[in-house]
């Protein structure tokens, strides 16, 4: 995703894919389409990192060697 200035603003827009240079959002501000992109990655970031509930002890038990 991108922060593009825009007619009226900013926009959030996609940046490969399908959707390459679709609008997400726009904004009157830079600032805001900023906090967007940033949450938005910050949101890909923490699914792509995190396990189930589950796995999530079981990793950690490995680790540290606790069987």
């Amino acid at each position: 995703m991108t922060v593009a200035k825009v007619k009226g603003g900013y926009a959030t827009k996609h940046c490969h894919g399908k959707k390459k240079g679709k609008i997400i959002h726009k904004f009157k501000t830079k600032k805001k389409a900023l906090a967007q992109h940033r949450a938005i990655e910050a949101n890909k970031h923490r699914k792509h990192h995190s396990a189930p509930n589950g796995e999530f002890l079981d990793n950690l038990m490995k680790k540290f060697g606790i069987e």
